[in-house]
């Protein structure tokens, strides 16, 4: 549970810390599918808000696990 609260609270200080000057057609489709999971009316609760973040940030892992490998298989053939 503290490590679904950390990355909930990363992803949601990271919206606000900064404008996002990029247009939407531009942002990466997991960051607008985030927010689109919070723009809806049944996610305006606690709970909707952690479960969209909950996904998300799933959505990141996968993301992140694939960059990785693809930088790691160079390195495993030395």
């Amino acid at each position: 549970m503290k490590k679904t609260l950390i990355i909930s609270l990363l992803l949601a200080s990271s919206l606000d810390a900064v404008a996002d000057p990029l247009a939407k057609e531009e942002r990466h489709p997991i960051d607008v599918n985030f927010e689109h999971c919070l723009s809806l009316d049944k996610n305006m609760t606690t709970y909707g808000m952690e479960k969209c973040t909950i996904e998300s940030a799933k959505e990141w892992d996968v993301e992140l696990n694939q960059a990785y490998k693809a930088l790691m298989r160079p390195l495993k053939k030395s």
